[in-house]
């Protein structure tokens, strides 16, 4: 299939730009002894080309959909820093209890986040890109 036929949503120095993060991952991932599931793969793929929408995006700007309206990446990455900053203290003075299960893990990182993220707070697993199931052990 022609690259034409594609229906793109993504320019080309993007996908490009992807393209290249996903090699650098993949060799990050060989590194450490593991391997993305072939669906995984293919799922890069079409997120590479463009194919494939994240929901957690903003499709305009690119970055994670966020409670602020922000559309920057270096705005995102500022507001980000102070509220996890206040929420790291406040954890400090009021720690969540419990043993570091992925429930308890998972109540941490909603505290840390849920001023900048809506879906921080979501208990449902990722679907997309997700690190659920994505990596085996070679």
């Amino acid at each position: 299939m022609s690259t034409a036929a594609i229906p793109r949503s993504v320019t080309v120095s993007e996908s490009l730009r992807r393209r290249e993060a996903a090699k650098d991952a993949l060799t990050n991932l060989r590194l450490e002894g593991l391997t993305p599931t072939s669906d995984v793969r293919a799922l890069v793929d079409q997120f590479v080309r463009g194919e494939f929408s994240d929901p957690y995006l903003d499709p305009p700007s690119g970055i994670l959909r966020n409670n602020l309206g922000l559309t920057d990446q270096d705005s995102l990455h500022r507001e980000e820093a102070n509220a996890v900053y206040v929420r790291s203290m406040l954890l400090k003075l009021n720690p969540i209890k419990g043993n570091f299960d992925s429930v308890h893990l998972q109540q941490i990182h909603e505290n840390l986040f849920q001023d900048v993220y809506a879906w921080a707070v979501n208990s449902e697993p990722l679907t997309c890109l997700s690190l659920t199931r994505t990596v085996t052990h070679q």
